[in-house]
């Protein structure tokens, strides 16, 4: 396949680690994989693994910005010829649904956070022939929200992490320096988990002297981290916080830690190293990493949304619980979480379900691929219809081998287990293509029209 992924930047982040992974990954399986952005520190490390990246304005918004991007993107398209473009943001996401709409490109998006939601961000969203979930709640917020999207072509994928280079250390027998890492972007929104650190960093001094604290990552909070971190530093009487700012090796950074802080992918890195983790972050706290709050932790991609609020006293009491635990228990539970994400959130694992649902989209499952359309009074909130719709989709698909249209309200959030394409019956210009597109159709219910 010939393969383009988009993103805003390239720069240092989860998303960024996440797609140079899926890049590398798609190339090692030989296929042809080109990357647009608009560049970072993470674009040069795209391009030596032998992924041709580009340079589009997709980090900006301007009606400028969108046209040059549309641009340049449509003569890149036509140039490649690609069989899927798959966007990571939700600029790349429109700029490319108006370039695949023209060249009739398969177009995939994925979403790693809930999208913000108003008039016209709403009306902005393009979610593609298909859409990848990352976690369970984005899941069902895409069954909630992309009302085009038959639920067949929502997936939910999860992370993967290079369980290889992201390996245990040696542990150094007779040390007693225990080593606090923290690791995430320092911005407005992503930099709860550092302060707190600072805040709770003296009272764990005081009670385990042998312990160094190492927070790493940039952003636009980096220098206030920086100045909680010296009056913390000021109170030990020595450097206890070290802020690192952006981190180059993030594997080395890792095997180095005793304790890991933070969440989803940089949580997973650790985990995969063997290092005992703590899951808190801005969308919220669930405390030491084991079975029970890994289940939890699971539904929102290990980001503790909806859970409990973090606070330096929680961030403390866990800290605590894992420090006062013997080098062997800390060890067991590291063996633990490594064979977690090795079980269930390896690259390879993620790359191969990546590549499986580019090739059920090139199937062409959308509206042009349904042989019957349905109609009737669909997405009203009406349970009699919603279980004719239900009963109809299902004998399609199991007399017909394939999945059926219906028309239904824009705003349609039922029949979310249904596999049928969802077609907008506001819309004159989708409600005449899809009956052009079909062999059939049918009025399926109620009591409109009557052979009296």
């Amino acid at each position: 396949m010939k393969i383009l992924l988009l993103t805003s930047e390239m720069d240092e982040g989860g998303v960024q680690t996440h797609l140079f992974d899926l890049a590398v990954g798609l190339h090692t399986k030989g296929h042809e994989v080109c990357m647009a952005s608009s560049g970072g520190r993470c674009a040069d490390r795209v391009s030596r693994c032998g992924v041709e990246h580009i340079i589009l304005p997709l980090d900006k918004k301007s009606p400028r910005a969108l046209w040059i991007s549309a641009t340049k993107l449509m003569r890149l398209c036509k140039k490649r010829r690609f069989d899927i473009v798959h966007a990571h943001s939700r600029i790349a996401a429109f700029v490319a649904s108006l370039v695949c709409k023209a060249l009739d490109i398969r177009f995939v998006t994925t979403i790693h956070a809930n999208f913000r939601n108003n008039f016209i961000l709403n009306r902005l969203s393009r979610w593609g022939d298909g859409c990848i979930a990352v976690s369970k709640d984005l899941y069902c917020y895409l069954l909630d929200n992309a009302h085009d999207l038959p639920a067949k072509n929502i997936r939910l994928i999860e992370n993967g992490v290079d369980v290889q280079k992201f390996s245990p250390k040696k542990r150094i027998e007779g040390s007693n320096e225990k080593r606090i890492v923290f690791l995430s972007r320092l911005d407005r929104d992503c930099s709860a988990g550092a302060y707190a650190l600072c805040k709770t960093a003296v009272d764990i001094y005081r009670k385990y002297p042998q312990i160094s604290i190492a927070i790493g990552g940039g952003g636009t909070e980096l220098e206030g981290v920086r100045m909680a971190a010296e009056a913390a530093n000021a109170e030990c009487g020595r450097e206890i916080v070290k802020v690192l700012g952006a981190v180059d090796n993030v594997a080395d950074l890792m095997r180095s830690a005793d304790i890991f802080i933070g969440v989803s992918r940089a949580a997973l890195e650790a985990m995969s190293c063997g290092v005992p983790t703590v899951l808190c972050g801005d969308e919220g706290f669930l405390g030491v990493a084991n079975a029970s709050t890994l289940k939890i932790a699971e539904h929102s991609n290990l980001c503790c949304r909806g859970e409990e609020k973090l606070t330096p006293i929680a961030l403390k009491n866990a800290l605590t619980e894992l420090l006062d635990m013997s080098d062997d228990k800390r060890d067991q539970l590291g063996k633990y979480l490594r064979k977690y994400v090795k079980e269930r959130h390896s690259t390879l694992l993620c790359t191969q379900k990546v590549e499986k649902f580019y090739f059920d989209i090139l199937k062409k499952n959308t509206a042009e691929g349904s042989k019957t359309l349905i109609c009737g009074y669909y997405g009203f909130g009406n349970l009699g219809d919603e279980l004719l719709l239900r009963c109809a989709a299902e004998r399609v698909k199991r007399e017909d081998g394939s999945s059926c249209a219906a028309l239904v309200a824009k705003k349609h959030k039922s029949g979310k287990n249904i596999d049928f394409c969802r077609i907008d019956r506001s819309s004159p210009k989708d409600v005449i293509r899809a009956i052009n597109h079909a062999q059939r159709v049918v009025f399926g219910g109620g009591t409109l029209l009557q052979n009296s």
